[in-house]
């Protein structure tokens, strides 16, 4: 039996908790970056948007209103797409423009955009004075939308869930360092250039990263198989809500009368009928509070896993180019030179076919 390499483990514990560190720095930086004001200045200008493209449906009642009832449907869905189309052409390049610069693009989501809607309204009703009082109406209401997403953004952004930035991060285009949540292949190259930084994995082989592999890709198989196998258990705690549609409430209640005697029986403690509901919900609650918490861990481990398989795989393949280049075998002697051309071209074709039998004549 060939001896265990034992010292794979504390180089795979090493490789594990540099990968997790860097998820967690990753973690902390968003969180930073979430704090930005530009970040709820963009999600407010996003919000007034949307309620831009809306507002068609409020704005043009007195224009739809003259039209015969069989085409007010359509011309409705007709504007409201026109609408929309003609606010993307007039925001698009002015938001290209500003895009960079927080002050006027929360400007332009407060002033502007706003008065895109009213202006419609005045122009329909021939009324200003209206359409300017309900200007300074939402101008007001926008501008303390925006405060308040900025303090709540400002209250909760170093906190936001780590399982949060895993998601998004998976499905997320790698768009580079001022992206809002880094893509899961940054954070990756990330973990590798902190690797490779780092003195202790200098001095590993390529032996070591092969170990390292295998080590991560049956802990990634045996963590997938666990939560196939979990997730058939909740699916089966869940099955147990058809009794509801096969049995009556009746007989549901007199099984779990029968369940709680059970229980009564083996605890020595009969709970009231009030205390069974609530023992029941807290158990229904720790369930799913478990499943959740042990789906987020599990899903963690995954993408730890996954992070360690792509750096040991990109360094078994660097490792042959970096390596020392094999010398070149050793040229076999040419035969003695023969004056008759006949015996001469016998003796190399013997000589590439049959080398033993060249030596022993030759010895002979």
């Amino acid at each position: 039996m060939q001896v265990l390499p034992e010292s794979a483990f504390d180089h795979f514990i090493g490789v594990y908790s540099a990968v997790k560190k860097t998820f967690e720095t990753v973690h902390s930086s968003t969180g930073q970056k979430f704090r930005s004001p530009l970040v709820s200045i963009r999600w407010h200008f996003y919000l007034v948007l949307l309620f831009t493209f809306l507002s068609w449906f409020f704005v043009s009642q007195p224009l739809v209103s003259m039209i015969t009832a069989d085409f007010r449907f359509i011309v409705s869905v007709f504007g409201s797409a026109l609408w929309i189309i003609l606010i993307a052409l007039i925001i698009r390049p002015i938001y290209l423009y500003i895009n960079n610069k927080p002050f006027l693009l929360l400007l332009c989501s407060v002033l502007f955009l706003p008065a895109l809607p009213l202006l419609l309204f005045a122009i329909i009703t021939n009324n200003v004075t209206n359409a300017i009082i309900y200007y300074l109406f939402w101008f007001t209401i926008s501008f303390v939308a925006w405060l308040m997403l900025f303090g709540m953004i400002t209250m909760i952004g170093g906190n936001i869930p780590f399982i949060a930035l895993l998601l998004f991060s998976s499905v997320k285009n790698n768009q580079g360092e001022k992206d809002l949540i880094p893509g899961y292949i940054d954070i990756v190259r990330q973990a590798a250039s902190n690797i490779q930084s780092d003195d202790r994995f200098k001095k590993l082989d390529i032996n070591d990263w092969r170990h390292i592999e295998h080590i991560a890709r049956w802990k990634f198989d045996g963590m997938n198989g666990r939560l196939q196998a979990f997730s058939f258990g909740i699916s089966g705690l869940a099955f147990l809500s058809i009794f509801a549609l096969i049995f009556s409430p009746e007989e549901v209640r007199q099984m779990q009368e029968q369940f709680w005697q059970m229980i009564g029986q083996f605890l020595g403690i009969v709970p009231e009928e009030d205390g069974q509901t609530g023992i029941l919900l807290l158990i229904v609650f720790g369930i799913v509070f478990l499943a959740i918490r042990y789906f987020y861990r599990s899903y963690a481990e995954l993408r730890y896993l996954e992070a360690i398989g792509i750096i040991c795989g990109l360094v078994q393949q660097s490792q042959p180019a970096d390596g020392p280049v094999s010398e070149p075998p050793p040229v076999t002697s040419s035969p003695p030179a023969n004056t008759d051309d006949e015996d001469t071209s016998t003796d190399a074709v013997e000589v590439v076919s049959h080398p033993a039998s060249i030596h022993d004549q030759t010895t002979e």
